[in-house]
């Protein structure tokens, strides 16, 4: 039988374990940052059976950045202090 840390967690167990610092922040809100960080996650441990070829330490590190770039987009939309940018923000959501 698989403990927890072999098996893949479904997004419901992940959610529990994610940091109360990142839960606390307003674009937690959204489903999407949740489901982009969890992506995140999934990859990066996905892909570490990858780096033991050239080819394939390339290839995970761009879609390990991919993801990491829709969380990162997220959050900088929510750091933007001009109004009319936040708007603009959350109309492309």
């Amino acid at each position: 039988m698989q403990t927890m840390e072999q098996r893949e967690l479904v997004f419901e167990e992940w959610q529990k374990t994610v940091p109360e610092s990142i839960r606390s922040e307003k674009f937690w809100l959204l489903i999407a940052y949740q489901k982009a960080l969890y992506l995140y996650d999934l990859l990066w441990k996905d892909t570490e059976s990858w780096i033991k070829d050239d080819r394939g330490q390339i290839l995970s590190k761009q879609i390990v950045l991919s993801a990491d770039s829709i969380c990162s987009n997220i959050e900088e939309g929510f750091g933007r202090d001009m109004e009319s940018n936040s708007c603009n923000f959350m109309d492309t959501l």
